[in-house]
């Protein structure tokens, strides 16, 4: 019976269906026997079965829309146990530095992060006042509290980067966790950057042309599975790249905890 009741809307369209095809066929007959009937299907007659027809779909609709939250609930919750619990378009260079800045508060461990760009980090700042604050944030972040790696892959493709990465390995001498490695990078070759965050969450940088910021593409996903695949890239970048002058090498693969 319960079965019977669950398509009661299929019952309802075929009843008025039929009774609309009726209608208008007796229109089409002469009055005869069918006089009575006809009379009974004029013009209100059927304004009002229009009117329980469309509360009928009316209905179907609204369930139909409450069954599809629910699969969305359901394709969510799918989403997040396959680990990917956030998946965010970030369209402005100064969203994407506020993202980062905020990821980093809530960050305990470790920061990746790979720099494949023309020009050396600090002409960011010319593109967003967000830049300086997250170079600031991300050194007292490193130095605050024992325990905390930040590591960072540079990208030289020019004098000016070699430059600003020899600056960087001159301050990190006397900073046991802070380690950055370079590899030899065209400038013309696109590259994917990614800044990952302990072992759930990870940005990633599209740039088709390498030059031209504006073009950037920036997604922030948050996820144990997505990040896993950041960090295992990072780590083969990692193992192949150019420790700075005079520094041991650091293999990142056999010291991960968590990835």
């Amino acid at each position: 019976m319960l079965s019977y009741l669950s398509e009661w809307h299929h019952y309802v369209y075929g009843i008025l269906t039929f009774v609309f095809i009726g209608a208008y066929v007796l229109h089409f007959l002469p009055q005869g026997k069918l006089g009575k009937l006809k009379a009974i299907l004029e013009t209100e007659t059927i304004l009002m079965l229009v009117l329980i027809f469309v509360a009928v779909i009316a209905a179907r609709v609204e369930h139909i829309g409450k069954k599809a939250d629910i699969r969305w609930e359901q394709a969510s919750d799918l989403f997040r146990r396959e680990g990917f619990q956030e998946f965010k378009s970030i369209t402005s260079t100064d969203q994407i530095f506020r993202e980062l800045s905020d990821a980093l508060s809530d960050t305990d461990k470790e920061v990746w992060a790979t720099g494949f760009r023309p020009d050396p980090p600090k002409t960011l700042k010319s593109y967003s006042p967000g830049a300086s604050q997250w170079y600031e944030d991300l050194d007292k972040w490193t130095s605050a509290q024992s325990g905390r790696t930040y590591l960072r892959l540079v990208g030289i493709s020019n004098d000016a980067n070699q430059d600003w990465f020899d600056e960087e390995c001159t301050k990190q001498k006397n900073i046991s966790n802070r380690v950055f490695k370079s590899l030899e990078w065209r400038e013309e070759t696109p590259f994917i950057n990614m800044i990952i965050f302990d072992d759930d969450l990870v940005f990633l940088m599209f740039r088709s042309d390498p030059a031209l910021i504006e073009q950037t593409i920036r997604y922030k996903v948050s996820g144990k599975e997505m990040t896993k695949l950041a960090r295992e890239w990072f780590q083969a970048l990692w193992e192949i790249g150019q420790s700075c002058e005079g520094d041991k090498e650091l293999s990142i693969t056999s010291q991960n905890k968590s990835g």
